[in-house]
């Protein structure tokens, strides 16, 4: 009960393979998402597990065992071996948010895209997520240039634990660890202003 386009613009329906499971994921245009384990087989229906209607597919896990999924008012970290989805606070979805999970993908940093219009609040900043819980364990705020920082300003991961956030425009380029320390980037780099 779908429209499959060809080509061209509209969102359409996005499919996507999910490793090891085989199973394909599809989320139709009104937001529905179904699981099958085969594209004729019979599907079961997530709307228990998303109970708000679902944008798009963002990313998997470093390890591919959770996928990111961006709803109508918040994301959501999919494990779709168990079928359970845990909801990420706080954060509203926006396509210039950027978020990137830590290289062994226990943690999710979130560049948050700021204030480029009126409703969007705070004015940007970063949040760190700890994937098992799904819970914030880190947050500093900070200005963005402009709703592209959000997208291109980081957070770029260093290791495991911390991070580097590039174009605030209020505090110059920082570091921020999983535990919410902050320092200047700078004095890393060596360089000098």
């Amino acid at each position: 009960d779908a429209d499959y386009p060809y080509e061209g613009p509209g969102l359409g329906v996005r499919h996507l393979w999910l490793p090891d499971s085989g199973d394909l994921l599809i989320l139709t245009q009104d937001g529905r998402l179904w699981q099958t384990d085969a594209p004729c087989g019979e599907a079961v229906e997530l709307t228990a597990v998303f109970p708000e209607t679902m944008h798009y597919f963002h990313s998997f896990s470093p390890d591919q065992s959770r996928l990111l999924i961006a709803g109508e008012t918040s994301y959501r970290l999919y494990d779709w071996n168990r079928q359970t989805a845990t909801q990420i606070p706080e954060v509203t979805p926006d396509m210039f948010n950027n978020l990137v999970w830590s290289p062994n993908g226990t943690y999710l940093a979130i560049t948050l895209a700021g204030r480029y219009a009126d409703a969007l609040d705070p004015l940007g900043g970063s949040r760190v997520i700890d994937v098992a819980s799904g819970q914030i364990i880190a947050r500093h705020d900070w200005e963005p240039a402009n709703a592209l920082d959000g997208t291109f300003g980081g957070p770029v991961w260093l290791d495991e634990e911390r991070f580097i956030v590039t174009l605030s425009m209020d505090q110059g380029p920082f570091c921020m660890t999983v535990d919410g320390q902050v320092e200047s980037a700078l004095p890393q780099f060596d360089v000098s202003l």
